[in-house]
This record gives C-alpha cells, sequence and structure tokens, in this order.
C-alpha cells in the first residue's frame, strides 16, 4: 500500500508545469499523467479489493482459531477440577490408610507380645516347632524394616500351628525328672493344650501335667501308670481300642 501511495504522489508532483516548454507539449503530458493517475488509483483500489478479503479471511480463521483455543481451555478446566476432585479423594484415602496402618501396627505389637507370652506356657515340642516363628518377632517393633504383612503372616502361622496341636490327642517322647531328680525317659500323651500324661517305659514313674503361666506344671502319679501306658498304646495302634479311664482336671 505504502508503496503505491508513494508513486501516486510521485506522479502527483510531476504535472507540475515545466518553464520553457510548448502549451502544447505540456497538455499532452498532463493528459498522459492523469491517465497513469486513473491506472494507479484503479490499480490501488483493486489492490485494496484483495487485500481486505485476504485480511477479512484472516480475521476469519484467528476467530475460529480463538473459539477453539476457548473451548481447550473450557475441556482443560474440566479435566483440572476432575483431577482436582480425585487428587482429594485419593490423599482422604491415604490418610484413611495410613491411620489403618498405624492402629494396625499397634494391634499387631500387642499380638506379637501375646504370641510371645503364650509361647512360654507351651509344651516344649510344640515351642521347638514354632521357635522359627518366635524368632522372627522383631525386638523392637516401633522400630523395624520387617513389614506389616510380614509380621503378621508369622502371628497367624503361629496360631495356626497352636490351633492345630490343640485340637488334636499327640504323643512324645521327653525327658522327665523323678523324685530324685534323675532324668528319666517318659512318654507324654497330650490331650491338646488342656492336659498332658506321661509315663516311663516300665510305668514306674508316671504323672499328669498341666498348663502353667510359666510353662507346664508335672505332678507323680505312679497309680495311673497302668492307664496312660495302655492310653498310649492304644493311641500308637499297638493295642486294640478301648475305654480308658483318666482323670482331668479343668482350669
Amino acid at each position: 500500500m505504502s508503496k503505491h501511495f508513494i508513486t501516486l504522489a510521485l506522479v502527483l508532483f510531476s504535472q507540475l508545469p515545466v518553464y520553457g516548454a510548448s502549451p502544447y507539449n505540456q497538455t499532452r503530458s498532463l493528459v498522459e499523467k492523469w491517465v497513469q493517475t486513473k491506472k494507479l488509483v484503479a490499480q490501488l483500489k483493486a489492490d485494496w479489493k484483495e487485500e481486505n478479503e485476504i485480511l477479512n479471511q484472516s480475521i476469519t480463521a484467528l476467530e475460529r482459531e480463538v473459539s477453539s483455543v476457548e473451548s481447550t481451555m473450557g475441556a482443560v478446566d474440566k479435566d483440572l477440577t476432575q483431577a482436582d476432585k480425585e487428587f482429594e479423594t485419593a490423599t482422604q484415602e491415604k490418610d484413611s490408610l495410613t491411620q489403618f496402618g498405624d492402629r494396625l501396627k499397634s494391634l499387631l505389637a500387642k499380638l506379637e507380645q501375646s504370641v510371645i507370652s503364650l509361647n512360654r506356657r507351651l509344651p516344649a515340642g510344640l515351642q521347638q516347632s514354632v521357635s522359627s516363628m518366635i524368632n522372627r518377632i522383631p525386638e523392637d517393633p516401633e522400630n523395624t524394616k520387617v513389614s506389616l504383612s510380614s509380621r503378621m503372616v508369622n502371628v497367624v502361622g503361629f496360631i495356626n500351628e497352636v490351633n492345630k496341636f490343640n485340637g488334636s490327642i499327640s504323643v512324645s517322647s521327653e525327658l522327665r525328672q523323678n523324685e530324685s531328680g534323675a532324668e528319666l525317659q517318659v512318654k507324654v500323651l497330650y490331650v491338646g493344650l488342656a492336659q498332658a500324661y506321661f509315663s516311663s517305659p516300665d510305668g514306674s514313674f508316671a504323672g499328669i501335667g498341666l498348663p502353667g503361666d510359666e510353662g507346664w506344671e508335672w505332678s507323680n502319679q505312679p497309680s495311673l501308670a497302668p492307664a496312660i501306658q495302655q492310653a498310649i498304646e492304644i493311641y500308637e495302634g499297638s493295642a486294640p481300642a478301648a475305654f480308658v479311664e483318666l482323670p482331668m482336671t479343668i482350669r
């Protein structure tokens, strides 16, 4: 545009009369300049019309682009709002899990202490069976690298072993001290964790065992030796099934 206006200005200035030229030549020159000016004006109009159309098209395209951006921004705002809600929900869930973890940690520490206390009251054979589980209990539950899940599995495993023993009758070979302090090999018949009966092979040393706070407590009752030996033989399959009468103490 500016180029055409400069050209037009030059054309107009060029129309000034030239002193010393003939009137005919001056008139002819003016006519030629006028024709050029008309052509230039027409060209300027044509150029302006073309550039105006291009400008309008650019404005229309820009308006569409602005509308698209606004629409995208609206969707982004909606997504951000949803993301904020999801983040808030996740934060609440995390806080709930943290609180649950703290409660579980406290409960688990109490369970582990109960397991240790119960282990002292178990028969020697059962203590040996669960010794690896007892050893896995952390000494300081507040400062341990053992995960809560591993500790829980350990406690559950211990309880399962104890319940299995408590729900069955079993016989084991153990050493018991007689009244003179000598250790004798005996067979012990456990009725779960409720009571036990023991007897030496010759029946000279026999008695009853009951669970106590610091382990099993044993009392000698030689008169029960025949019945205890018969019960053990029936359990081991070396004697036919029969009714055997033995005393039972409930604590």
